[in-house]
């Protein structure tokens, strides 16, 4: 039973400092500017670093101060941001 459900577990090795992308799925509604076409809004947002790990998967990012959002995430809505992103994707509003 172990094997079958380590099959489908993903381990992340996201260190303090590294950037991230956070999924928008949740915040879509409250804190950023809302588009015309939802169909076609973007799926994360960022890039945010790392400030500290909180527990085995949880993480605490650096946002800016205009989101209306709580700092800690899950590592589940996090993902590797792999380009460099020199300005962020969306704009809180």
């Amino acid at each position: 039973m172990k094997t079958y459900a380590d099959e489908r577990r993903k381990y992340f090795d996201m260190q303090v400092g590294n950037t991230v992308l956070v999924n928008l799925q949740p915040y879509r509604q409250h804190s950023l500017a809302l588009r015309k076409n939802q169909k076609l809004v973007l799926r994360y947002f960022g890039p945010f670093s790392l400030a500290e790990r909180i527990g085995q998967v949880a993480f605490r990012l650096l946002l800016p101060p205009v989101a209306n959002m709580h700092y800690d995430f899950n590592c589940s809505q996090l993902k590797m941001c792999k380009r460099d992103h020199s300005t962020p994707d969306i704009e809180f509003g």
